[in-house]
């Protein structure tokens, strides 16, 4: 919890600090935790480094959630051409955008929030390599009563340089209504 900096209460890093457990994706039994899901590989991999809620530059009267995180590029991160997998870096997008609406929920109204996904618009800018450290910098922008959007930067750190950009829309399930 310590080295997760920002201004999110402390109770909250202290959530953040296991991100697995966040996203639903570790199982705990007697004791013992073991990550479990797609993409189970890469989120243990996955440290966030920084949560925090700021006024919206935009909306003043609103505040953003800005989660920032990294994560070192693996062999088993790759595509063929041994870059970051496409998908590998769509599902980063999916599970730290995710991160940062939950983190807004829980400080507005104390509530774990996650949604499930509508939308996930993702542009490629450039490939990474393994041994690249990635830094996520995810961003809410629209936090409704049904539907919740977060941006996701993902920057090579070692190169300097943008590697993908994307867009997530999310929703809050409806329980159907009862027929009598």
């Amino acid at each position: 919890m310590a080295d997760i900096a920002g201004n999110a209460p402390a109770h909250i890093k202290e959530l953040f600090a296991h991100p697995l457990l966040m996203l639903g994706m570790m199982d705990i039994d007697a004791g013992s935790a073991s990550a479990r899901g797609f993409g189970k590989d890469v989120m243990p991999l996955l440290s966030i480094t920084e949560a925090s809620m700021s006024e919206s530059a935009e909306a003043p009267s609103k505040k953003d959630a800005r989660v920032i995180c990294k994560l070192v590029v693996t062999d088993d991160m790759l595509n063929g051409a041994q870059t970051l997998h496409g998908g590998c870096s769509a599902y980063l997008v999916d599970a730290c955008s995710t991160l940062a609406i939950i983190l807004h929920a829980y400080v507005s109204d104390g509530r774990i929030r996650a949604g499930v996904s509508q939308s996930l618009t993702i542009t490629y800018h450039s490939p990474a390599l393994p041994g690249d450290e990635l830094k996520i910098v995810n961003t809410t922008l629209s936090m409704g009563a049904s539907t919740m959007v977060a941006r996701t930067e993902i920057w090579n750190a070692t190169r300097k340089r943008l590697v993908v950009t994307g867009v997530h829309i999310k929703m809050d399930p409806k329980q159907p209504k009862a027929k009598m």
